[in-house]
Order: structure tokens, then sequence, then C-alpha cells
């Protein structure tokens, strides 16, 4: 899928707080949930799992081979709104998504934990925590 049309349904599911469903070229594991910002390098996701909302995850653009938005999709905010869930929907602090240390200094300064999982398809690996030091490398 070319990236303008990613572009574009991230841009959807902003506006209109519609389902989404990223699929990354590494893992078989589809991504769902409500696109809270996004930019030229990085999307904020508010993940949804079993009509459950299901913590935030970040993922560079470049990570996503395919995006969607399908009548099932969209009639997920409707359960939702019917279960009173949807007033969970959103981030109560600024997640700055110009770079990678940038997003881990927005998180450390809210004392939140983070997963950090690998981004290449031969490393089956992640990292849980509380974020004790941002390097340009870490």
């Amino acid at each position: 899928m070319k990236i303008a049309k990613i572009r574009s349904l991230l841009q959807q599911s902003l506006d209109k707080q519609e389902k989404i469903c990223l699929i990354k070229p590494f893992n078989e594991n589809h991504t769902y949930g409500f696109v809270l910002a996004f930019n030229d390098n990085f999307v904020l996701i508010h993940a949804i799992n079993n009509f459950r909302f299901d913590g935030y995850i970040i993922m560079p653009i470049y990570a996503i081979k395919k995006a969607r938005i399908s009548e099932y999709e969209v009639a997920n905010l409707h359960i939702l709104k019917e279960e009173g869930i949807s007033k969970d929907l959103g981030i109560k602090y600024p997640i700055d998504l110009n770079s990678w240390q940038s997003i881990f200094e927005s998180i450390k300064a809210h004392k939140q934990f983070a997963i950090v999982e690998s981004e290449q398809a031969q490393v089956d690996s992640f990292l849980i925590g509380k974020l004790e030091k941002i390097g340009k490398k870490n």
C-alpha cells in the first residue's frame, strides 16, 4: 500500500474517530485502535482489544505495510459509545512525536512505564519497565 493512502487513512481515523487496523510487515498480529496523533514519522494509537482500550502504541510510519478502516472498524465506535467506554478515548498527557528520544522523554516525564518491541523481523524481543535514562541511542 502506498504511503499516501496510509496517511490518508490515519487522517480519517483521527478526524472521524474511526477504528483503524494497521498491518506491519514483520508481525502477523495486527494493531487495532484509534489514531490520537501522527506526523511524517510516527503515529500514536489508543490500542483496543476485545472492545476495551489496551494502552497506547507508537510506531514509525515506515513500519506500516497496510492500513484499513472497514465497516467492522467503524461499528466498533458505536459499540464503545453504547458501552460507555468511548469516554476513555484519548491520552491525558502530550507525547512529542518528533523523534524516538522526544517520545521517550514525554513518557518518562509522566512517570509512565513502557514496553519496547524490536522492529527487526529476525529479532522477537521486547523490554518492559520504567524509563531510567534516555540518550540518542538508548
